[in-house]
């Protein structure tokens, strides 16, 4: 795989992780607005716009590191009317603004009721235009490891793991608030999300790899699916969602018990996060690894 590939999986990796957080926070301040109201804004990471905000900016460095020099950043917009690539980086400009009136609006706090709900749903909207666009870049008809339902399905499913799991540590450092049983009860309900999502990751990646094996990749840059490294990547994704979802399953079960065994669910937590990271790592590597063409 090409070295800039990296730069790559960590940009669609963070800006989706972005959308993700956005998406829950939309959904706290219409949901469970008094939860959101114990968050803390502004400079902080107990912020969880502030957290989207960052994750967004560095997305947007490693989008520039990928074009190779800086300064070639301004040209990538010359081409919306036909590029989906120019229309990426239109799409994660426009996420960021949202995302930066979101973090403004909730840190100067302004007596103006509908700016912070006005502010989530364009930011929210945005992120998901922006999944959307950024899946259409991969839709190559001369690139049929790439071309499936997987793309579009695997970015959004993506977003909403990083995101989901992300804010659900969030609330972990935000923990024995105002109201401690409310704050339990979205993080069981985020938790069989997650585990949900996790399900439904681990049936779409057998499905795709079914149909990767039955590919004819007799092209420029053939590639065997079936064997080797690629699907040794696999099995080990596999496996590691599989422990994912049993842990997040057991996680969410015993969510009431919170407050009593704080310490351990909390270490216990960051290791199911650091699963599904690599698992999300791997994946990510595995798509762009998968690349070969059939034709020019």
């Amino acid at each position: 795989m090409h070295n800039n590939y990296w730069s790559l999986i960590l940009f669609t990796l963070l800006s989706q992780f972005g959308v993700g957080l956005i998406l829950f926070l939309t959904a706290i301040h219409f949901f469970q607005n008094n939860v959101l109201q114990s968050f803390q804004s502004g400079f902080h990471w107990k912020s969880l716009e502030f957290i989207a905000l960052t994750v967004t900016l560095l997305a947007i460095i490693l989008s520039l590191l990928h074009l190779g020099s800086p300064l070639h950043a301004t040209n990538a917009l010359n081409n919306l009317k036909t590029s989906w690539l120019s229309r990426e980086i239109l799409g994660i400009s426009v996420f960021a603004f949202g995302v930066f009136l979101v973090f403004v609006f909730r840190m100067i706090n302004l007596p103006v009721s509908w700016l912070i709900p006005a502010s989530l749903i364009f930011a929210s909207v945005a992120g998901i235009a922006l999944v959307l666009v950024m899946s259409k870049i991969y839709l190559i008809p001369t690139i049929p490891s790439w071309n499936t339902w997987y793309t579009p399905a695997s970015f959004a499913l993506t977003a909403i793991v990083l995101g989901s799991i992300g804010f659900v540590g969030f609330m972990f450092g935000n923990f024995s608030g105002p109201s401690p049983a409310v704050q339990i009860s979205v993080i069981q309900k985020a938790a069989w999300i997650i585990c949900i999502i996790l399900v439904i990751q681990l049936i779409m990646a057998f499905f795709h790899q079914s149909g990767l094996t039955r590919l004819e990749t007799m092209g420029i840059g053939q590639k065997s699916f079936g064997e080797g490294t690629y699907h040794t990547l696999y099995l080990i994704r596999l496996f590691i969602l599989f422990i994912s979802v049993i842990f997040m399953a057991y996680f969410a079960l015993k969510a009431p018990s919170l407050p009593v065994i704080f310490q351990a669910m909390f270490r216990f937590y960051f290791s199911i996060l650091a699963l599904v990271i690599i698992q999300e790592l791997i994946g990510r590597y595995m798509f762009y690894a998968g690349y070969f063409r059939i034709g020019v």
